[in-house]
């Protein structure tokens, strides 16, 4: 990392959610920036060809130079306004049903959930690590109906 600062989300906060549409994550140091990246300093990204017109996209969140950094959104249904502007990297597999919780929740004028979401741990985890048992599907995170 350029700044010699820890890279991880642990002790992150949901900067922003907007029901139906989109929740972002991930500024490295609680900011609305894009802060530095694992790749080091911001970078650039094209816009990819992949549209946002489902949930549970993982997307680019470029700040306004339209450069990118350690924040990333989750769509929580169609985001066409963000085609040409950030691009689609991944699909959320399972767990969504997590993110759908936290969708729930009230937000304040910014856009921040209330009461204040924070990644309490992350990276690789079992489901045992939790005592979580799998649904049919095998997803042991799985809420809500149409979870992926």
């Amino acid at each position: 990392p350029s700044t010699g600062n820890m890279l991880t989300y642990q002790g992150k906060i949901v900067d922003r959610n907007v029901p139906g549409k989109v929740m972002e994550i991930g500024s490295f140091e609680n900011t609305w920036n894009g802060n530095e990246s694992v790749f080091g300093e911001p970078f650039h990204v094209s816009p990819g060809e992949r549209k946002h017109n489902t949930s549970g996209l993982l997307s680019t969140v470029p700040d306004e130079q339209g450069r990118c950094g350690s924040r990333f959104a989750v769509t929580l249904g169609k985001c066409e306004d963000r085609d040409g502007t950030c691009s689609v990297f991944g699909t959320i597999v399972r767990g969504y049903g997590v993110l759908r919780e936290i969708e729930s929740f009230p937000t304040n004028a910014d856009g921040c959930p209330t009461p204040q979401v924070d990644i309490a741990s992350c990276g690789e985890l079992e489901p045992s690590d939790f005592g979580l048992v799998p649904d049919q599907h095998g997803d042991p995170y799985s809420t809500w109906p149409q979870d992926h």
